[in-house]
């Protein structure tokens, strides 16, 4: 084998330029991946890659180096926008690598609908059928599906590769067929701080409260179309939903989801024979559509299949870890969905057998043994790069006076709102972001401040992208919400403060922290940190940026308490605001102790 410093060179000036140079940090752990992976010392690599210390380029090089021995490997990224991100620099580097995006984010040529509902997808037709028709040339979903098949380096998303590595694979494999996204030698997560929330809510199933309507309305169709099964009985499904949305016990629920199982496959297998069925009544190489009544059934039999499966990988791993990890999330009046208390089962089943060797990236993992703890890492060599930003002009400024938990924040309300608008009296003429925790804390900031007129405030997705758009044509707008702690890019002069009104802490309204606190408080404690070290990075965006951050909530405190929770320049930051003898909190421009001066890396 070459040098491997030759070849991360050699690589770099045929891909990148001679003029090319990486950052600080980044060309060593290139290196170090490939060596791992060669050596076999570790399967598993958590790459700890702070904003602006390019872990993308990482990720890059360190496929073009493994690719060109020979090996294949996947990228994989957290969401559209991002898989969107990399397929710019993709493109600007000009490498051939395929990329892929789940199937409803194209449309059919063929019949106009979504791909879901295109032509080759209700006839269920193979991937050997589907090339030989007209339109196969012309499709833009199986023109990237064939290129990312065939790519030594494949970009997709969680969702994709979780469904391809997973059902589509076990259900070609029980016909004797070959997956078309198989296991390969390496795979890149990005955003990998979230992967247990990922693939717990990819595999979470959801029963909708119409659900026995549905059923009914398909049962009704196939057996005036002359499918039948005698065992399928129309009481079985709507007595199980009802159970579903009414039932707390967990050894209730679960022989009720066990129940659908059953009826549902039943159900599938006969919703397979129609489009058999249909493939021969109607073939589509001889200029024939399937006519408009089938539309609607054939959308339920995939629904159905879709359940079917959800509920199937569910109750196997149940019986696996044990009941008693079956977890029931309401989800309104509507639906309900199901997690899994031991993700560990989860993890190892779904995700990490389906990749030899991973290398796990994030901006913010917070502590790594507890983050290896929640995604079932049972070893892994951390890679850890420090960024090369200028944080001399962005503390972090804390009170201890006043805490905002349930118990105390009618009570505190008052003070803590008189320090915001002292806060953002020396802030006029700056934009900023106020996280809020809850709509809560938005709706009583909204009642009390006196800057009213400077807050944009937004209730729900929609909204939330119209008042971004105020904030960003405003001269000194505060945008202020519960969501704003991931996914903004607010560099320079779009954000030069921000306030953490309340610590974000996990909703305790949610089942399953409730379940997980019962096991201690280590996860909750992770989860919150990695939601402050989210929302902090908002605003510092590159080594010239910078912005003050004040955490007004003294439970914050408690956080803090626990110094290895947070990166050590997160620390480094940290300015406790002083108590003045008349009880008000002394200016935090000119506080200055601090809890920690250490700059250096794990």
């Amino acid at each position: 084998m070459e040098d491997l410093n030759n070849k991360i060179d050699e690589i770099v000036r045929r891909h990148f330029g001679e003029n090319f140079n990486f950052r600080a940090g980044q060309r060593e752990a290139v290196l170090e991946i490939c060596e791992t992976y060669f050596n076999g010392t570790a399967e598993t690599i958590i790459l700890d890659a702070p904003t602006g210390t390019g872990k993308s380029i990482i990720a890059m090089v360190a496929s073009l180096v493994l690719s060109s021995y020979g090996k294949e490997g996947y990228l994989i990224a957290s969401d559209i926008a991002l898989q969107e991100q990399y397929e710019k620099d993709i493109n600007n580097f000009g490498f051939h690598w395929g990329s892929i995006k789940g199937v409803d984010n194209y449309s059919c040529d063929a019949n106009g609908e979504k791909f879901s509902l295109g032509e080759c997808r209700i006839r269920n037709l193979s991937m050997s059928q589907t090339s030989s028709l007209s339109c196969f040339s012309n499709c833009a979903y199986y023109y990237n599906r064939s290129k990312a098949i065939n790519s030594k380096v494949s970009l997709l998303n969680y969702s994709y590769w979780l469904v391809q590595r997973n059902y589509v694979e076990r259900r070609l494999a029980e016909e004797g067929l070959e997956a078309p996204f198989k296991k390969r030698d390496f795979a890149f997560f990005d955003e990998a701080h979230k992967v247990d929330e990922i693939v717990q809510n990819y595999f979470s199933p959801r029963i909708d409260k119409d659900l026995t309507e549905r059923m009914m309305e398909l049962q009704i169709f196939l057996k005036r179309e002359g499918y039948s099964d005698p065992k399928l009985v129309e009481a079985e499904i709507s007595s199980e939903v009802r159970k579903v949305f009414s039932s707390d016990s967990k050894d209730e629920l679960f022989f009720a989801l066990e129940a659908m199982e059953h009826y549902l496959l039943r159900l599938v297998r006969i919703g397979k024979e129609l489009k058999e069925n249909l493939k021969k009544t109607y073939p589509f190489d001889k200029g024939f559509q399937i006519p408009k009544k089938y539309r609607r059934p054939l959308f339920l039999v995939d629904y159905a299949k879709d359940v079917h499966c959800k509920i199937e990988d569910y109750t196997e791993l149940l019986i696996l870890s044990g009941i008693h990890n079956l977890v029931k999330i309401p989800n309104g009046e509507l639906s309900t969905s199901f997690q899994c208390l031991d993700e560990a089962h989860l993890l190892l089943w779904h995700f990490h057998e389906k990749a030899p060797f991973k290398v796990m990236m994030s901006a913010t993992f917070g502590n790594h043994r507890n983050y290896a703890r929640v995604a079932a890492l049972k070893s892994a060599k951390v890679i850890k790069l420090k960024n090369d930003f200028d944080y001399s002009r962005s503390p972090i400024y804390y009170s201890k006076l006043y805490r905002l938990n349930y118990k105390e924040r009618e009570k505190n309300l008052p003070p803590v709102i008189t320090m915001l608008d002292r806060i953002l009296d020396r802030h006029v003429g700056e934009r900023g972001i106020i996280h809020t925790g809850s709509y809560y804390f938005s709706d009583e900031i909204l009642k009390r401040t006196r800057h009213k007129s400077r807050i944009i405030n937004y209730d729900g997705s929609k909204e939330k992208r119209e008042a971004l758009q105020r904030f960003h044509d405003s001269s000194d707008g505060i945008m202020i919400g519960p969501s704003l702690l991931e996914g903004l890019d607010l560099h320079e002069d779009k954000s030069r403060f921000q306030v953490f009104f309340k610590v974000p802490f996990p909703s305790l309204s949610d089942p399953m922290v409730k379940e997980k606190l019962k096991l201690g408080n280590e996860w909750y404690d992770w989860k919150t940190v990695l939601n402050i070290t989210q929302g902090v990075g908002r605003s510092i965006r590159n080594r010239e940026d910078w912005a003050v951050t004040y955490f007004l909530d003294a439970c914050f405190y408690d956080l803090l308490k626990r110094k290895n929770n947070f990166p050590d320049d997160f620390l480094a930051r940290i300015v406790e605001t002083k108590k003045k003898n008349n009880g008000e909190n002394s200016d935090p421009e000119k506080s200055s102790v601090r809890l920690s001066d250490s700059s250096k890396s794990d």
